[in-house]
């Protein structure tokens, strides 16, 4: 059994995209359609996060220590409409993290990532 870390950091804001399913649709002659799930896309998510220059070094050194999208690790979702929590195994999109520092005050920075569907 594989051990994941856990994603320790609490983003600002936290984008949802809109899910989506894999669907086949055959149409016949005859006029019928058959439509079949096959299941759905995996979730993902921006995270946003707007920190001093420390806590936004600390998260790209996080990042960095997962090797990029290289390795899953677990992220704790909170749904916003009704505060429900849910441990999601995902990993980094991204090969490289947006970010955006004013000097040595302050940063922002963007990380999406993307659920591993077991």
């Amino acid at each position: 059994m594989t051990c994941y870390r856990e994603f320790p950091f609490i983003p600002d804001f936290v984008v949802d995209q809109t899910p989506e399913h894999k669907v086949n649709t055959s149409n016949y002659e005859s006029g019928k359609e058959q439509v079949y799930w096959k299941g759905r896309y995996p979730r993902q998510w921006k995270l946003s996060f707007t920190k001093n220059y420390s806590d936004i070094h600390q998260v790209l050194r996080w990042w960095d220590n997962q090797h990029g999208p290289a390795i899953p690790f677990y992220w704790t979702y909170t749904d916003p409409l009704n505060n429900n929590r849910e441990t999601i195994l995902v990993r980094f999109i991204d090969s490289k993290p947006s970010l955006t520092t004013q000097g040595l005050l302050a940063g922002t920075m963007s990380l999406n990532i993307k659920e591993i569907l077991t």
